[in-house]
Parts: structure tokens; sequence; C-alpha cells
């Protein structure tokens, strides 16, 4: 891990990462209904 003015942003990496993994999961989320209302 690269660090950032001699302090580890790891916090801060780790909350991106996770409100990008919760809004990917809510677009597949969306996505999935919306394909099941194009098929039904």
């Amino acid at each position: 891990m690269r660090r950032v003015h001699g302090e580890c942003p790891s916090d801060i990496k780790i909350l991106i990462y996770d409100s990008f993994i919760s809004m990917e999961s809510a677009l597949c989320d969306a996505g999935a209904k919306a394909r099941g209302r194009l098929k039904a």
C-alpha cells in the first residue's frame, strides 16, 4: 500500500470500497428487477 503524507489511508480506501460494492450490488439488483419485468 502506498503511504500518503506518512499515513496509511486504508480506512478511507475501505470506506470507498464498501460504498462502491454496495452501490454495485444495488445496481445489479435494479438490473435484475428490470430484466424480470421485461421477461414477465
